[in-house]
C-alpha cells in the first residue's frame, strides 16, 4: 500500500535540488514571503563522521 509520500532518499534528494520559487508558491506560501528569497539552496544530509567533526571543531 502506497502512503502517499516519496519514499526514497535520492528521489527526495533530486526533489530538492530542483525547487523553484513558484513551487514553494504552490505548496501554500505567500509570495511576498517567497519573494524574500533571493536564492535557493538545498543541502545533502551530513554523515555522521561529518557531524562529528563539527561538534570536535
Amino acid at each position: 500500500m502506497r502512503t502517499g509520500g516519496v519514499t526514497s532518499a535520492a528521489v527526495t534528494s533530486t526533489l530538492l535540488e530542483t525547487v523553484e520559487s513558484s513551487d514553494l508558491i504552490l505548496y501554500g506560501l505567500i509570495p511576498e514571503f517567497v519573494g524574500r528569497f533571493p536564492v535557493l539552496v538545498s543541502f545533502s544530509a551530513l554523515t555522521e563522521n561529518q557531524l562529528v567533526q563539527v561538534i570536535i571543531y
